[in-house]
C-alpha cells in the first residue's frame, strides 16, 4: 500500500515586518521520522501550530493524501509539558481518551513507578513532566506525532527508550520532533531544516 503523505503547499507565515518563511513546500512521509531543526525565531513552532491549525499560514495549505488535515489527525507534546496541574500523572495520559492500562504500561516504559503515577505534576521532575507529555501525545494514537523538544530534559535512559518507542511507532505513524540535540537528529531519518531559507521548494 502506497504511504500517507503530509504535503505543505506553499506555506508563508510572516509577523510584522520578519518574515519566518515563505512558499514552503513539502511532501513528508508516513513511516519516516524528520527532525526539524533551525536557530531560535526561525520559525520551527509556528510550522508545528499551523500543522495543529492553532494559527493560520498567510497562505498556503496542509494537506493529508490531498485533503484538508484535521487537527483530529495530530498528537503533540509540547515542551513546555501543558500538564494539568489537578491531576495526577496517569490521569494527564488518560485524559486524550486512551484507557488506564495504556497509560500505565507507557509511564512504566518511561520509569515510572506505581506511586509516581499518582502523583500530581508539581510533584515530578523536569524529565518525569516530559515522559508523561510524550506518553499522552503517544496514548492519543493520533496519525501524526508531533514532537516539540521532546528529548531535552530526558535523562540518557529514557532518552534511548524514546528511540526505542518511536521507531516501533513510525511504522504507521508520521513523527517530527522539533530538536536542537545532534543525537535526536542523528536518530531520525530525515532532518528539514529552516535555517537560512526564505523560500523553500520540496525539502528532502
Amino acid at each position: 500500500m502506497e504511504n500517507k503523505i503530509l504535503s505543505l503547499k506553499n506555506l508563508s507565515k510572516s509577523y510584522g515586518e520578519k518574515t519566518l518563511f515563505s512558499s514552503l513546500s513539502a511532501d513528508l512521509e508516513f513511516g519516516k521520522t524528520y527532525a526539524l531543526t533551525a536557530k531560535n525565531g526561525r520559525g520551527k513552532t509556528t510550522l508545528f501550530k499551523i500543522i495543529l491549525g492553532l494559527i493560520s499560514p498567510d497562505n498556503g495549505e496542509v494537506l493529508l493524501d490531498g485533503e484538508a488535515l484535521s487537527p483530529c489527525d495530530c498528537g503533540i507534546a509540547f515542551q513546555e509539558h501543558r500538564l494539568f496541574s489537578h491531576l495526577s500523572a496517569i490521569d494527564n495520559v488518560t485524559i486524550v481518551g486512551g484507557d488506564a492500562e495504556n497509560a500505565r504500561n507507557l509511564l512504566s516504559y518511561f520509569g515510572f513507578s506505581d506511586a509516581d503515577m499518582k502523583k500530581k505534576p508539581r510533584a515530578l521532575s523536569g524529565g518525569m513532566k516530559q515522559a508523561v507529555s510524550i506518553s499522552r501525545a503517544i496514548a492519543s494514537n493520533r496519525k501524526i506525532l508531533l514532537l516539540d523538544e521532546a528529548s531535552k530534559e530526558l535523562d540518557k535512559e529514557v532518552k534511548s527508550r524514546l528511540y526505542q518507542k518511536l521507531t516501533e511507532l513510525k511504522k504507521d505513524k508520521l513523527i517530527i520532533m522539533i530538536t536542537h540535540d545532534s543525537e535526536d537528529v542523528a536518530f531520525c531519518d530525515e532532518e528539514i531544516s529552516l535555517d537560512n531559507f526564505t523560500s523553500l521548494q520540496q525539502i528532502k
